[in-house]
């Protein structure tokens, strides 16, 4: 099967969508009162999360799962990603995810 180019060029759009998004959690993360070196030391020695400190940690995780998803889609649809298809193997993840896909098209019943 080949792409069509109209359903490449939506993807690509969206993946923009999500690397605009990742520069917005990355400018309010940027906002918030950074924790010092001795703070995070202290955290690993089981002290008391700040709020600053506890979003700056969830911001960064965010951010960086939708820049790797969005590196993910722009590699994905790489013509040298796509043409080399018959020799990859997916991993269980992969698998995974592609049966987790399929059944979001099942008609649901109940």
């Amino acid at each position: 099967m080949i792409l069509p180019p109209e359903l490449s060029r939506r993807i690509l759009e969206q993946v923009q969508i999500l690397e605009q998004a990742a520069q917005a959690l990355q400018q309010a993360q940027d906002e918030l009162p950074a924790p010092d070196a001795e703070d995070v030391a202290l955290l690993w020695e089981g002290g008391s999360l700040s709020v600053a400190a506890y979003l700056i940690g969830l911001l960064q995780r965010v951010v960086m799962s939708i820049e790797n998803a969005a590196s993910d889609l722009r590699t994905g649809l790489e013509e040298e990603t796509l043409s080399n298809l018959d020799q990859m193997r997916p991993s269980a993840m992969e698998i995974n995810a592609i049966e987790a896909a399929l059944g979001e098209r099942l008609p649901k019943s109940g």
